[in-house]
């Protein structure tokens, strides 16, 4: 497992109506396409757009509720967006990590999303 990444949540797994009363934050490795993609997780369901993070035993991940919320990395300068917390089997499930809109392959259609964003 590669880069670790974080995101925030207000649900706690496994059980996505249990909602926090504060935000809570998730550290999460990122996984290969490769290995999301194989028979024993997502079976070829993810595309160059998407990525995957959590771990294979489950018990860590978004949940409903936290979809459209960031998956970010931090460097020696800054947070950096990654990611935008989409979908996935289940809520922390074995085999079933998170699925995260990858931004750096959101193409023209983010690009104009950002500027409709600062228009508003």
């Amino acid at each position: 497992m590669g880069l670790r990444i974080t995101f925030p949540s207000w649900l706690l797994p496994p059980s996505p109506a249990q909602l926090t009363e504060t935000l809570k934050e998730a550290l999460v490795p990122l996984i290969s396409t490769q290995r999301c993609n194989s028979s024993c997780m997502y079976a070829g369901e993810l595309t160059a757009r998407m990525l995957c993070a959590g771990y294979p035993q489950g018990k860590i991940d978004a949940c409903q509720g936290d979809s459209g919320g960031p998956l970010v990395c931090q460097d020696e300068l800054a947070w950096r967006l990654v990611g935008i917390v989409s979908w996935g089997r289940g809520c922390a499930q074995p085999n079933r990590p998170g699925v995260y809109t990858n931004v750096a392959q959101g193409g023209n259609n983010t690009q104009e999303e950002r500027k409709s964003w600062r228009s508003e």
